[in-house]
């Protein structure tokens, strides 16, 4: 009697087990990278999951080059790609938006970015 409760117990605990770490073949699923474009009222006008696009987006950020000169753009757009806020004007000029260091920065093709994100 013992015996035949210890066998129950065993096989609801492996049943148990069994149907709890099956997976169903399906592998977890990662967020997909999103690039965002926002206007100044922080309304979204364009967004894109295309791995691609976002690439050359981050390419073309990463060619930054630091003002020395002091000057404050007008800022029209925030451009979210990854984990970094861009702010960004269409002549030019970008800001990291993550950080509150007051560096300006030029692009060569601030334009392509806004290309890029497909509008909404």
């Amino acid at each position: 009697m013992v015996k035949n409760i210890v066998l129950l117990g065993l096989i609801l605990i492996a049943t148990l087990l069994t149907n709890g770490c099956s997976n169903n073949n399906t592998a977890p699923t990662q967020p997909a990278a999103i690039a965002k474009l926002l206007d100044k009222q922080g309304e979204i006008v364009g967004t894109t999951t295309d791995e691609k696009r976002i690439q050359k987006i981050v390419h073309i950020l990463n060619e930054r080059k630091e003002l020395k000169e002091k000057l404050l753009p007008i800022f029209e757009y925030e451009v979210q790609v990854k984990e970094q806020k861009w702010l960004l004007t269409t002549n030019g000029y970008i800001r990291d938006n993550s950080k509150n260091n007051g560096k300006i920065y030029k692009l060569k093709n601030t334009k392509k970015i806004i290309e890029l994100i497909s509008v909404k």
